[in-house]
């Protein structure tokens, strides 16, 4: 069962991620993973406390360029529980509008922490592009010009995140659409 996040984003919208979702495992590890550097990465500057346990404050929140959008994660209870030797069930994402543009534009040359992030989630979406490949094909084809245009999207962001972030499109008349961006 897939979830949908609504297009154009008005207010909030929540969204619980269970392993009913392809996606759930890549994100589970992309949001650990992030959340575990930017833990690290605080405790070796000396601004977590060093009593108690060590945990965020508040959701991350990741910025949607596509759409003036925000999505945020509370990490704490998927640590949690993987700090117990166990895995999470569930994962709560909310998706909110953003009623004015970012403050940081977008840049083609990203800091460090930008490109561990990018390249974090970028992991996470090749290894379920690529688990789920096989079942696009029994459905749509393995033609990919006959795919849905959200599929084609999904191809062209795999084919980009494969080869360092630049598009290797052969097929001069490619194109995809989602929410509004075209490729």
């Amino acid at each position: 069962m897939p979830f949908a996040i609504p297009t154009p984003i008005n207010g909030q919208f929540p969204a619980l991620v269970s392993p009913i979702h392809r996606c759930f495992d890549s994100l589970v590890t992309a949001e650990a993973g992030i959340a575990s550097y930017m833990l690290g990465y605080s405790q070796q500057i000396g601004t977590q406390s060093l009593h108690g346990p060590r945990l965020l404050h508040g959701p991350m929140r990741h910025v949607c360029f596509t759409e003036q959008a925000e999505i945020e994660c509370n990490v704490n209870p998927l640590l949690a529980v993987i700090g117990t030797l166990s895995w999470p069930n569930s994962i709560q994402l909310t998706a909110s509008a953003m009623p004015q543009p970012t403050s940081s534009p977008r840049t083609s040359n990203p800091d460090g922490i930008q490109r561990l992030i990018g390249s974090i989630h970028a992991h996470a979406f090749l290894t379920y592009y690529e688990n789920t490949l096989s079942e696009i094909e029994t459905r749509h084809g393995t033609d990919s010009k006959l795919w849905p245009e959200v599929l084609k999207f999904a191809k062209m962001t795999r084919n980009a995140f494969g080869h360092g972030g630049v598009l290797d499109i052969r097929n001069p008349n490619a194109t995809a659409s989602w929410r509004g961006l075209t490729l």
